[in-house]
C-alpha cells in the first residue's frame, strides 16, 4: 500500500498539522506500507528527522499513491487515489472518501457527498513518542511546570503564561519550551519601556535583562541606570561595602530587602506606603518615582519592573500582577517568608519533549494539538486559547473536565486558577485521569483502517469453505500447532464448537481471519492471512481491530519459536512473552 501525507508546518502555522501526520506514518510504516510526504516544512527539524529515520521521503511535489491523507487547511487538488481528509471543524473542510474530525467537539458537517466521517478524539492521530509515555508522574515538593504553546506559538503566550506562573507567588520549576526569547513583564504589561528577556538554554533560575546585563532578574536592584544586584554586589559610588547586603547609594545604603523611597524619607519600604499611591500594600509594593517596584525581588525602575517573583507595573502602581492586597499577617512576615523560589528555564522544542510533558506536575498548553497530545499522555493541563480555531477544542476540554480554563492569560482570574492547581494535587490528578480516558492514542490505527476500508465481521456458514482453504494452506500449516492437512468433516465439526471467529474484511473481500479460543486462563488468539493478502502489512491493524471487539478480555498467543513474523507481529501489538515450552512460544498481552 502507498500512502501520501499532505502537510505545512512552520513558526506561523505551528507543527500540529505535521504531528498527526507524524502519527499516521508511523503506524503505516508498521504495516510495511510505502509513505511520502509533501509540503513545505520550515523549522520543525525534530519531526522531519524522525520521519527520516522511518524510512519516510520528504519531497516538494505529488507522487502516485493508493492513499491521499490531506492535514491542510488550503483548497487542494490531489492525485487520483482514495482521500482522506484531516479537518477541524469547518477548517480544511473538503469532499473526500473519509473525512476525520478528531477533536473533542466535532462540529456538524454539511452533507457533499463524502460517505464516511469519523468524528472524536478516538481518532485522534498520537505519535508513538507520546502513546508510550502515559503515566502519572509522583508529584514534586516544588511543582514541576511545563510551558508548551504549540509550534506555531508566539513568545508573548508563552511569556504571558510564565508571568501568571510567577504571580503564583509559589515555589515552582517552570520549563518554557520556545524558539524565541520570552519578555514575561513586557507580555504582562506592554507599556513597559525595557522587558526582562530569557533566551532559550538560559540555566534556571537566571532569567537575565538585556539591559542588566544578563544578571539573574531575581536579584536585579534599581540604582537609577546601573541595575547593580542588590544581595550581591554594591556599586562602585558606595565603596565596595558588604556585597550580599548593600544597596545603591541613590537608595541610602539600605537593606536590599527593605528599600524604600526617597520620597518617603527612607522608612521600610515593606512597612509602610506613602499616601501618594493610595496606600498600597504594605507587604509587596513601595514607590519609587512612579510607585509600584516589588520589595521582596528588587526591580529595577529603568528597566520597567522586572520579573521579580510577584510582577508589578511601575508606570502604573499596579498590585502584583494577578493578586489582591496581602494580608496583613504576611505584610509583616521577614521577606525570606515571603518570597517562593522559581527556577525557570527555557528550551527549544525537541524530539524528547513529550518525556518533559510526562513529567510534568502541571502543563499549560494551548487548544490545539498539543492538547490532545497531553490528554493521551494523562498530564494535568490548563489550557489557554491563541487561535480562534481553538475555541470549540478549548470550550469541551473544560465543560468535559479534561482540562482546566486559563481564558485570558492576563486575567487575574487565570492566575487563581493557577494557584489553586498547584496546591491542590487532587484536582490535578482528577484532570489527568479524565483526560487519559478520552484519548487512548490509537486513532492513527482506526483511520488507516478505515482508509483501507479495513473492518472485522463475525464468520458465517458461507465462509468454511474459504476458511479451510486458508488453513490448508502450506504457509499457514507450518507454523500451526497440528501441521497436517485438515478435512472437511473435521473442519466443519471444528465450525460447530464454542469459539470466536472473525473474518477481517479490505473494501469487502476477506483478507484474514482472527480465531479466540476459551482457554483456562484466559483466551487465546490466532491469526491466519490470507495467501493472496500476505506481506502488505495486513496483520497488525487486523489484529488489533479484532481484539477491538472484545476489550478487557485476558489474551494470549502461542507463537512457533521459527516464526519470526508472527513473533514480531504480537510483540509490536503489546503481547510479552511469559513461557518458552518450545517450539511453541506463550505470548501474553
Amino acid at each position: 500500500m502507498r500512502l501520501l501525507l499532505r502537510a505545512d508546518a512552520n513558526p506561523t502555522i505551528g507543527a500540529g498539522h505535521l504531528a498527526r501526520c507524524v502519527a499516521i506514518a508511523e503506524e503505516a510504516v508498521a504495516r510495511g506500507w510505502t509513505v511520502t510526504l509533501t509540503g513545505t516544512l520550515t523549522g520543525v527539524d525534530w519531526l522531519t528527522t524522525h520521519l527520516t529515520t522511518l524510512g519516510v521521503e520528504i519531497r516538494p511535489d505529488w507522487t502516485d499513491a493508493d492513499i491521499v491523507l490531506i492535514d491542510h487547511y488550503g483548497a487542494i487538488t490531489p492525485p487520483e487515489a482514495r482521500l482522506v481528509s484531516l479537518e477541524d471543524g469547518p477548517h480544511g473542510r473538503r469532499k473526500a472518501d473519509v473525512a476525520v474530525d478528531c477533536n473533542l467537539a466535532p462540529t456538524p458537517r454539511p452533507a457533499d457527498g463524502t460517505p464516511l466521517i469519523l468524528r472524536g478524539p478516538t481518532y485522534a492521530p498520537i505519535r508513538t513518542a507520546v502513546r508510550t509515555r502515559r503515566s502519572h508522574p509522583t508529584p514534586s515538593p516544588h511543582p514541576r511546570v511545563v510551558v508548551s504553546m504549540g509550534g506555531g506559538t508566539t513568545s508573548q503566550a508563552v511569556s504571558a503564561a510564565v508571568a501568571a506562573l510567577h504571580a503564583t507567588n509559589l515555589p515552582l520549576h517552570i520549563t518554557a519550551v520556545s524558539t524565541t526569547p520570552l519578555n514575561p513583564t513586557a507580555t504582562r504589561f506592554p507599556r513597559f519601556p525595557a522587558p526582562t528577556t530569557v533566551e532559550p538554554g538560559d540555566p534556571p533560575d537566571r532569567l537575565a535583562s538585556a539591559e542588566a546585563g544578563g544578571l539573574p532578574a531575581d536579584r536585579l536592584a534599581s540604582a537609577e541606570a546601573s541595575n547593580l544586584p542588590a544581595d550581591r554586589l554594591a556599586p562602585a559610588e558606595a565603596g565596595g561595602p558588604p556585597a550580599d547586603r548593600l544597596a545603591p547609594a541613590e537608595a541610602g545604603g539600605l537593606p536590599a530587602d527593605r528599600l524604600a523611597s526617597a520620597e518617603t524619607g527612607g522608612l521600610p519600604a515593606d512597612r509602610l506606603a506613602p499616601a501618594e499611591t493610595g496606600g498600597l500594600p504594605a507587604g509587596r509594593l513601595a514607590p519609587i518615582e512612579t510607585g509600584g517596584l516589588p520589595v521582596d525581588h528588587l526591580a529595577s525602575a529603568e528597566a520597567g519592573g522586572l520579573l521579580a517573583g510577584r510582577l508589578a507595573s511601575i508606570e502604573t502602581g499596579n498590585l502584583p500582577a494577578g493578586h489582591r492586597p496581602a494580608p496583613a499577617a504576611e505584610a509583616s512576615a521577614p521577606p525570606s517568608a515571603r518570597s517562593a523560589p522559581v527556577e525557570i528555564e527555557v528550551v527549544r522544542p525537541h524530539p524528547d519533549l513529550p518525556a518533559l510533558l510526562a513529567s510534568a506536575d502541571l502543563v499549560i498548553s494551548a487548544a490545539g494539538v498539543t492538547l490532545l497530545e497531553l490528554c493521551c499522555l494523562g498530564v494535568p493541563t490548563a489550557v489557554a486559547v491563541i487561535a480562534d480555531n481553538q475555541v470549540p477544542n478549548y470550550t469541551a476540554a473544560v465543560a468535559q473536565g479534561l482540562a482546566a480554563g486559563l481564558g485570558d492569560l492576563t486575567d487575574p482570574a487565570a492566575v487563581d486558577t493557577l494557584h489553586h492547581l498547584l496546591i491542590t494535587p487532587t484536582a490535578r490528578h482528577d484532570l489527568a485521569r479524565a483526560a487519559s480516558r478520552a484519548v487512548d492514542g490509537h486513532g492513527a490505527r482506526r483511520i488507516l483502517d478505515a482508509a483501507a476500508q479495513l473492518t472485522v465481521r463475525r464468520a458465517t456458514p458461507a465462509d468454511a469453505d474459504r476458511l479451510l482453504a486458508w488453513r490448508n494452506d502450506p504457509g499457514t500449516r507450518r507454523w500451526s500447532v497440528n501441521p497436517d492437512p485438515v478435512s472437511p468433516e473435521t473442519h466443519r465439526r471444528w465450525l460447530a464448537q464454542d469459539r470466536r471467529l472473525l473474518i477481517a474484511e479490505e473494501a469487502g473481500v476477506p483478507v484474514g481471519v482472527v480465531r479466540f479460543d476459551p482457554v483456562p486462563d484466559g483466551v487465546e488468539v490466532s491469526i491466519t492471512i490470507a495467501p493472496e493478502a500476505r506481506g502488505r502489512g495486513l496483520a497488525r491493524p487486523i489484529l488489533q481491530a479484532a481484539q477491538d471487539t472484545i476489550p478487557g478480555t485476558r489474551l494470549l498467543a502461542r507463537v512457533h519459536a521459527d516464526n519470526t513474523a508472527s513473533r514480531r507481529l504480537f510483540a509490536s501489538a503489546g503481547y510479552r512473552l511469559v513461557t518458552e515450552d518450545r517450539p511453541f512460544l506463550t505470548y501474553r498481552y
